[in-house]
């Protein structure tokens, strides 16, 4: 079976169990198997209706470390859409320490998913505005021209997709974690682990490895080391 199917029917077999769970200064916020497969089926849902992508299309993901990206992620990657995502290495943003505009990165893709939808530039294809409020029913504040209110949209969509995955079978974000390499690397069948999540991309890499294993992840967002070791214990996890 597929990696991002296996990932699908992990999160279906979870059920009301925590896929993942995120420490930040607005607190701690829990994503049951359940709510994180209905968001990834509705974002595919999304970007095929919506959106029109297509199998082997792009969709740059421009978030910051929130349990929203690794849904995103594997949304586009259920509807056969590759996700882009920051480089590494990339020099950070005046406006948002630690992330470079994404007009410096984001290029040649379908869409663009984002918190700040101001920064896109024009190769950014279709504009995703994306609040990321833990009950954002809509985008807060007035839209830019031209831009999508995902948060609106998606929420619209069916909490199953009517049409098969479609996923591509050479997804590079899933290969790492299939080999066992990078933060998939010693996981243990059905771990929870928790990691340090200072960027989309590691929240993406963070969640998938640990659902392709069949566990959950814990995301510590801007926690100092004192109150990791803290968390960590609480949640009863292995920091990675």
């Amino acid at each position: 079976m597929h990696d991002a199917l296996l990932i699908d029917t992990h999160l279906a077999t979870l059920g009301a169990l925590p896929a993942i769970t995120s420490y930040s200064p607005e607190g701690r916020l829990e994503i049951s198997g359940k709510v994180a497969r209905q968001w990834s089926h509705k974002i595919a849902g999304f970007l095929r209706d919506n959106v029109g992508a297509e199998p082997g299309d792009r969709l740059a993901i421009d978030l910051p470390a929130t349990w929203r990206a690794p849904v995103w992620a594997l949304g586009a990657i259920l509807a056969g859409i590759h996700p882009d995502l920051e480089p590494a290495g990339s020099s950070p943003g005046a406006e948002r320490p630690g992330r470079a505009p994404a007009s410096d990165w984001v290029t040649d893709v379908v869409a663009t998913v984002s918190d700040r939808p101001e920064t896109i530039g024009p190769w950014g294809g279709d504009v995703l505005a994306l609040g990321l409020g833990a009950l954002a029913m809509r985008w807060p504040g007035e839209l830019p021209r031209g831009a999508i209110d995902a948060s609106a949209d998606v929420l619209a969509q069916p909490d199953s997709m009517i049409e098969p995955p479609s996923p591509a079978d050479d997804e590079p974000l899933l290969v790492p974690a299939r080999a066992g390499a990078g933060v998939g690397q010693g996981i243990a069948s059905g771990e929870r682990i928790a990691a340090a999540a200072r960027s989309g991309e590691d929240a993406i890499r963070v969640a998938l490895a640990a659902w392709l294993a069949g566990g959950s992840a814990v995301l510590l967002i801007d926690v100092d080391d004192a109150e990791t070791g803290r968390l960590v214990d609480v949640e009863r996890a292995r920091l990675v």
